[in-house]
């Protein structure tokens, strides 16, 4: 079956799952495609075990049965993991799949056996998870789908995006390596045909895709931690620097207790402050974590940071002043 096929297909799968009443004349327009291609589709769907009947009063096509997993046995502490990530507030602005998760969730707990039920229902009453403020995924859900099933079939697209000066736009063929969720978005790292090298594009900002012909080999020597290296968080700068901050006693208990970075050590003073340090791969991500600080951080070392420091707080007073 063709990459071109698979896409449509999960196309046609999302449309019948939406809710919303498909008329056969509805479906080819919105696919873009004949009667006869329709309903072969649709067989394949029935072949796969997701049967649907026509609806005359809505006149259109239903779901009538979703495949199902099978059960299997859980213990507390697996069911509570799952439960727990499931019904994460926000989660449906994090996966393209969010509402079938809360869904999931609810069928989990209406599956497991009234003791475990119980239990997990006690200690989850009063746990939330809350991922903070993040893109929403659901605009680029489609595209987040479609891109998942190209780079699990190795299969090229060209892509065109919106560059970060938010002026130009950049078409590209690309050979997507991972999908990432980081910084509250959803960003696709792959080899770059035009640049020559690997790039990061954040999904939001992709406009068009087209599936070409052909298939890439990924590169072996590719892992997320060998691309982002020491970066303080994605954006990997050319050279090494080690980074010594001065925080606060006020801040101090907040950056004790977090793990910031893979190379952090830190320092306790004797006034109740403390000092952070890091190696890390290009400045300009951490100047602005250390911004959010205002005067409760102090950059030591290097003068570079010092000077990029220095820098934002003149050209925010003369935009205050």
């Amino acid at each position: 079956m063709s990459m071109r096929r698979i896409d449509r297909i999960l196309r046609l799968i999302k449309c019948l799952l939406s809710g919303q009443c498909w008329s056969l004349k509805s479906l080819c327009g919105e696919l873009e495609v004949s009667r006869r291609t329709i309903f072969r589709d649709l067989a394949v769907l029935r072949q796969a075990g997701l049967t649907y009947y026509v609806d005359r009063e809505r006149n259109g096509l239903v779901i009538e049965r979703i495949p199902k997993v099978r059960n299997f046995n859980l213990n507390i502490q697996e069911a509570m993991a799952l439960l727990l990530i499931l019904r994460a507030n926000g989660l449906t602005k994090i996966i393209p799949y969010g509402a079938a998760a809360q869904s999931a969730a609810r069928k989990l707990e209406s599956s497991l056996p009234e003791p475990l039920a119980l239990q997990c229902k006690k200690l989850l009453q009063n746990t939330e998870l809350n991922f903070g403020p993040m893109s929403d995924v659901e605009s680029i859900s489609g595209l987040l789908a479609r891109l998942l099933g190209v780079a699990a079939e190795r299969r090229k697209v060209e892509v065109t995006y919106e560059a970060s000066s938010g002026i130009d736009e950049i078409t590209t063929a690309l050979h997507i390596y991972k999908l990432v969720f980081m910084r509250r978005s959803w960003y696709a790292i792959g080899y770059s045909e035009l640049h020559q090298t690997t790039r990061t594009i954040k999904v939001e900002r992709i406009l068009d895709v087209v599936v070409l012909d052909g298939s890439f080999v990924a590169d072996p020597q590719f892992t997320l931690d060998r691309y982002l290296g020491s970066a303080w968080q994605m954006l990997r700068g050319d050279q090494q620097h080690h980074v010594v901050i001065y925080f606060a006693p006020w801040a101090a208990d907040e950056i004790d207790a977090v793990a910031w970075h893979p190379t952090q050590q830190t320092r306790p003073q004797n006034n109740g402050a403390i000092t952070l340090e890091v190696d890390v791969d290009g400045l300009d991500e951490i100047v602005w974590w250390v911004l959010g600080f205002g005067n409760g951080a102090r950059v030591l070392e290097p003068p570079e940071l010092r000077e990029m420091i220095k820098e934002h707080i003149r050209a925010m007073r003369t935009m205050y002043s």
